[in-house]
């Protein structure tokens, strides 16, 4: 017990310098083999290129893992989806943009709902899921 309450404040101390925090684009490109993990950076590299300014968050959802490691207690103690909502609109988007699969898909309507409760940016959302479902997808209230 005692081993995983330090685990849990190791989390919690390292909680706010991993997530919501702006990412830059790598600018070495994809690694060898891209992988769906590759599209955001790949994206924010072109847009770059064409004289935008891309900002990349990553939230880690701590305990949020439904396919690995999934606590409720402890995903909702380290839920930090309204802190990101409010990152995303301090940068005053013109477009908000989610890669989404289908395990993530609660999440990423959530977080575009706040989002869109926040700023005046369309959402989109691209990845596995919408890919496979789109009219799934285009009949969810936050997504444009």
């Amino acid at each position: 017990m005692l081993i995983l309450a330090a685990i849990c404040l190791l989390i919690a101390l390292l909680a706010p310098l991993l997530s919501s925090r702006p990412i830059e684009p790598d600018e070495s490109g994809p690694s060898q083999t891209p992988g769906p993990e590759d599209a955001p950076r790949t994206l924010a590299q072109e847009l770059r290129r064409a004289g935008h300014s891309p900002a990349l968050v990553f939230d880690p959802g701590l305990f949020q893992d439904l396919d690995y490691f999934d606590v409720p207690r402890l995903g909702r103690l380290f839920d930090d989806r309204e802190r990101l909502a409010d990152r995303i609109a301090l940068t005053r988007p013109d477009l908000v943009a989610f890669s989404v699969m289908t395990p993530s898909l609660s999440w990423s309507i959530d977080l575009a709902r706040r989002v869109k409760a926040r700023t005046p940016a369309p959402v989109l959302f691209g990845g596995a899921h919408p890919t496979v479902l789109p009219s799934q997808v285009l009949s969810i209230g936050p997504v444009d």
